[in-house]
């Protein structure tokens, strides 16, 4: 009797114990997947990104989204960056990179992005580590209730960068860009 109710417990852990290792597994298998999800994602951004930078006038992105800041009043401006600098705020090499910091002003920041060449804008883009870009890039989806649109991720990847396009180029219509040939 004794030996019976020692018995019972023992096979109660086991069961714990083994049904636990599964869970587990698959865990870290959906973890991988994650990871390999957010490798895909930032890949396909940084790789639609830096084509734009590297087909695109820059001089006339510069000219424009200067303009664009120049026209904000300064509580409009720090609104906005502080919407950009919650996604730089994760990545503190890059704000050392660049000399960015919380609070910039808008002059400060108008003299820090005029002086970027195509380079440096590829290279500000290739720095953003992968985490962050797939996290706001799941953050924009579930904002907009896209999430679970039924794209596969590609496509959903496409229709982003599509918007974040059209949003630089404006209403004025797409920049000009190098040969297309």
């Amino acid at each position: 009797m004794k030996k019976m109710r020692l018995l019972i417990p023992a096979i109660a852990c086991c069961l714990i114990f083994q049904s636990g290792i599964p869970l587990r597994a698959q865990e870290q298998e959906n973890q991988k997947a994650v990871a390999a999800e957010d490798k895909i994602i930032a890949a396909l951004l940084k790789v639609f990104a830096g084509a734009y930078v590297k087909t695109s006038d820059i001089g006339k992105l510069k000219e424009k989204q200067i303009r664009r800041l120049e026209q904000m009043n300064d509580e409009d401006f720090s609104a906005e960056y502080e919407r950009v600098f919650s996604v730089i705020r994760e990545c503190p090499q890059f704000r050392k990179n660049f000399g960015l910091y919380e609070g910039m002003s808008k002059e400060q920041f108008i003299v820090r992005v005029s002086a970027f060449d195509r380079k440096q804008i590829c290279g500000i883009i290739n720095s953003i580590p992968d985490e962050v870009l797939s996290g706001k890039f799941r953050e924009y989806l579930s904002e907009r209730g896209e999430a679970d649109s039924g794209a596969g991720i590609t496509q959903q990847v496409s229709n982003v960068w599509a918007k974040i396009k059209a949003k630089a180029e404006g209403p004025a219509g797409p920049l000009k860009t190098k040969k297309a040939r």
